[in-house]
């Protein structure tokens, strides 16, 4: 059986209670560093949180104004498509006219009237589905271009 005298155990005991005094001594001087890596790290968190917050907050401002955009875009589109059945409108309209007073009434058709009229076909958005405004056309380029004389 052991055996243990008193110095034996008043020796343990003092390295025991070294022991402890080292580890409260080092628990106060670490306790502070801990807890400010906590409360660093607390704050990166935070950091980032916020972050995010204001990242999706961005991107929703981004989406709404490109909705804008496209309702925008939506809008002038029409408006575009709008402007092209006029223009269309009025180059039939001009062609109609056009063949009635240098067919039916004139007999003759200048140059540069002809010409003018090659351009606006040309440029005629629905291209002459039915086939009229194109005749009519060549009806005004078969014209002479002077009045006979008679």
């Amino acid at each position: 059986m052991l055996q243990f005298d008193a110095a034996v155990l008043q020796t343990a005991l003092a390295i025991t209670i070294s022991i402890a005094a080292a580890i409260t001594s080092w628990k106060t001087v670490l306790k502070p560093i801990w807890d400010r890596f906590k409360a660093r790290k607390q704050a990166e968190l935070e950091f980032q949180k916020n972050c995010i917050a204001r990242q999706e907050t961005n991107q929703k401002i981004v989406i709404e104004k490109l909705e804008e955009i496209d309702e925008k875009v939506e809008k002038t589109n029409k408006r575009i498509d709008d402007i092209n059945k006029m223009v269309t409108g009025m180059q039939r309209d001009n062609l109609e006219r056009s063949h009635f007073m240098f067919v039916n009434e004139y007999g003759y058709c200048p140059s540069g009237i002809k010409e003018s009229l090659s351009d606006i076909y040309r440029t005629y958005p629905d291209k002459d589905v039915d086939g009229i405004t194109k005749k009519r056309l060549n009806d005004i380029l078969d014209l002479p271009e002077y009045p006979t004389p008679g």
